[in-house]
């Protein structure tokens, strides 16, 4: 009887082992791929946003958005070379991060003669959405 005790306490322990790692997983991840606007106060990351544009290191750029719905959107920055375009180099930001940030790479590529695609994944920039994926 003892044995049969033990053995339903060790199997409880265990399944809230297994519930709390599971439930601190998802939190976590829920942290990650989740941000709340930049205004509002809350747990979480508050969104990226842009703090520089192209034109602050003389570059010249149109903006463009790139429908995926109704609703969601991806901006892009376009930054065209004056002379015909030797290429196209789309460059995407890392997590938490934002196209602002590839103004540097992207002058390389247009002083090499490239034209530059910056763009802003879903919750992040300019882009719709306060939800973003990773891999």
């Amino acid at each position: 009887m003892k044995f049969l005790v033990k053995k339903r306490t060790y199997i409880l322990v265990l399944l809230i082992l297994l519930l709390s790692a599971n439930l601190i997983g998802y939190a976590g991840t829920y942290l990650l791929t989740n941000y709340r606007p930049s205004e509002q106060k809350g747990s979480g990351f508050a969104r990226p946003k842009n703090y520089k544009l192209p034109s602050d290191r003389n570059l010249p750029y149109t903006r463009q958005r790139i429908d995926i719905s109704d609703s969601e959107w991806l901006e892009i920055w376009s930054i065209e070379p004056v002379v015909e375009a030797r290429g196209t180099v789309i460059l995407f930001h890392g997590k938490d991060g934002i196209k602002s940030n590839l103004i540097e790479p992207a002058k390389t590529f247009y002083d090499l003669g490239y034209r530059a695609l910056l763009v802003d994944f879903r919750g992040a920039g300019e882009s719709s959405g306060n939800v973003t994926t990773f891999s």
